[in-house]
């Protein structure tokens, strides 16, 4: 009995590195839309079907993204996917940062709207490595994506 004491601050201070709760896993891949990467944009994952949590993404570079763990979509999570690319359009609109209003180029998303706003796409996270290799134009009534090569179309 003297000892329990010591017994239950080994249990204590052993469970304190057990990892409780949900599982999430950091998401890596490419972006591409007809072959070329997207250069710029967003990424993000929307629980659904049941899927506990919060919406989570990233930024696209050079056709790439990354989620780290902390962030990340729940392991074995279904999640809709938003992918916007942006590039800059011919508008212009007067800088709001600048004294004299200069004017300046407007970005806007050139990907389809079944990629983002009317998202098709549906993914399993089961895995670190998600490409998206998107088309111009996406295949109707294609069945839920799941993890691994991703192909929007």
């Amino acid at each position: 009995m003297r000892y329990s004491w010591l017994l239950t601050f080994l249990a204590l201070t052993v469970c304190m590195g057990c990892d409780f709760g949900p599982k999430t896993l950091p998401v890596a891949g490419e972006v591409t839309f007809d072959g070329q990467p997207v250069q710029k944009g967003r990424i993000q994952f929307i629980p659904v079907d049941g899927t506990p949590g919060r919406t989570t993404g990233g930024s696209i570079t050079d056709g790439r993204y990354a989620i780290a763990k902390e962030g990340g979509p729940l392991a074995d999570g279904t999640y809709a996917v938003r992918i916007l690319g942006m590039r800059k359009s011919d508008k212009k609109i007067a800088d709001p940062m600048s004294p004299s209003g200069a004017l300046m180029q407007i970005e806007e998303n050139y990907l389809p709207a079944a990629y983002n706003s009317r998202t098709t796409l549906k993914v399993v996270v089961c895995e670190s490595s998600l490409d998206f290799r998107l088309e111009k134009t996406p295949a109707t009534g294609a069945p839920a994506i799941m993890p691994g090569d991703q192909k929007g179309g």
